[in-house]
């Protein structure tokens, strides 16, 4: 039977960041444990649980901001509800100001089995520029708390790009992400989104705009460095050691089937995207009131799904396998992709070795602009197949 992932949201936070545009809340603790019931509940009634679920990944928002005891339920539930593979990986988001010894040591206990902090980074400047409530050392205790109590698999959400970073001071974060000897680093862009006090003080002027030369050259430093120093660079913003890709994710690039629970999470299950209400609150009133907690639903046709999976599994350094897809979707890319994938290979941003298309360096670059371009082939091919 084909395996299942579960993403969970916790929508909560203590504050919330300046760059943020997620959904998430502040000041509603007086509803957090009738949040986590309701996700309960939303667990039980859902009809696919007979399929074995190989990771879980309780984002937000800040999870940690729900109790152990919340956060075990929730797991617990789970665990009662479908049936799991046997290396199912666990992942828990925490953020660095909320750790502690005690919580770590009852997460591990309960089956969470893989950490991400997301410190974004260990310039202290930065981080209040950021909005965020810890501190460089606070990160670092945090890690090593996390370690300290038995946890094997810890993962750091980096941000470069930064209005007033420099390349000096970006590399300093790379180094101490490295000497603090965690098992994944993500390296994100900073993205100005639209609506946040951090964008409003970049277009008042008040914080220049990031550089997209610096940028770039940040993204190749990352990999640079952390490819120097043995990690495995997997996807455009993602470093593993050996062993420790974050399998969750790999399901995103790849497309594959994934159950969202709570608030604004996503589902993706035989071809069909749903969406949950994006207000916690009104999670919680139709799910006690037994109704539809889906805001928005949609099944993509088979011209946008094919053009979905190629766009994402770009992003993999290891590429798209077209022959897979062809088998997947019961279609034909290879002579329809051919112009283009020689065009990106002449312009050396692709890669091209038999079925198998990859990302140059260049091309890492610029990856946006090449899933662009293969995403356009294949829509018009198959939609114009399909007219036939």
């Amino acid at each position: 039977m084909t395996e299942l992932s579960v993403y969970v949201h916790i929508p909560y936070c203590a504050k919330r960041c300046t760059y943020c545009d997620f959904a998430t809340f502040t000041h509603r603790e007086h509803e957090e444990e009738a949040y986590v019931a309701a996700v309960c509940q939303q667990i039980d009634e859902c009809p696919y649980s007979t399929r074995p679920v190989r990771s879980v990944y309780i984002g937000g928002g800040t999870p940690t901001h729900v109790t152990p005891a919340g956060l075990c339920s929730i797991l617990n539930r789970l665990r009662d509800r479908f049936p799991f593979t046997p290396d199912a990986e666990i992942s828990l988001e925490a953020n660095p100001a909320s750790a502690d010894g005690p919580r770590f040591e009852q997460l591990l206990a309960a089956g969470y089995n893989r950490i991400s902090f997301g410190v974004q980074s260990f310039n202290d400047d930065s981080l209040r520029l950021l909005g965020r409530l810890h501190s460089s050392n606070d990160a670092i205790d945090a890690i090593r708390t996390a370690r300290a109590a038995g946890f094997t698999n810890i993962s750091l959400d980096m941000m470069f790009a930064l209005p007033r970073q420099t390349i000096r001071a970006w590399t300093a974060d790379l180094d101490t992400a490295l000497d603090t000897g965690v098992d994944h680093i993500s390296a994100y862009s900073l993205i100005l989104e639209a609506g946040t006090p951090l964008t409003a003080r970049v277009r008042r002027g008040l914080l220049p705009e990031p550089d997209d030369a610096a940028a770039a050259e940040m993204m190749m430093q990352a990999h640079r460095i952390l490819s120097g120093h043995g990690f495995d660079h997997y996807e455009i913003a993602n470093y593993a050691k050996p062993g420790f890709r974050c399998r969750h994710n790999i399901v995103y690039w790849t497309n594959g089937e994934y159950l969202g629970f709570g608030s604004a999470a996503a589902s993706y299950v035989n071809g069909c995207r749903a969406t949950a209400v994006r207000d916690s609150s009104e999670f919680i009133r139709r799910v006690q009131l037994g109704q539809s907690v889906i805001a928005a639903e949609e099944r993509l046709p088979r011209a946008e799904a094919v053009a979905e999976t190629i766009m994402l599994g770009i992003r993999l350094l290891d590429g798209v396998d077209i022959e897979h897809i062809e088998e997947r979707y019961a279609v034909r890319l290879t002579d329809v992709l051919a112009p283009v994938t020689t065009r990106l290979q002449q312009r050396g941003l692709l890669r091209v070795s038999g079925p198998q298309i990859q990302l140059t360096e260049q091309g890492m670059l610029l990856a946006d602009t090449v899933a662009a371009e293969l995403m356009a082939c294949v829509e018009i091919s198959l939609r114009a197949d399909s007219n036939r």
